[in-house]
């Protein structure tokens, strides 16, 4: 893992916050190395992945949903 801001990232959250990955290759990514990277830093990558889908959802004129 890299350290960047003071926080552990691995390659995929340093790709997708690129704009290298999807929303969806992230999470297909994520799904296939759960066991290098551990859980804990899988729900801290999820929340980046949800936080900025939500983000772009807004920016769309969408409503976010309630889930």
């Amino acid at each position: 893992m890299l350290q960047s801001w003071g926080v552990n990232m691995c390659l995929i959250c340093i790709e997708f916050q690129k704009g290298k990955l999807s929303a969806f290759e992230a999470k297909r990514n994520l799904t296939e190395m759960y066991t290098e990277i551990g859980f804990e830093h899988i729900l801290e990558a999820l929340q980046i992945i949800e936080g900025t889908e939500d983000l772009e959802k807004v920016k769309d004129g969408h409503e976010l949903d309630e889930n």
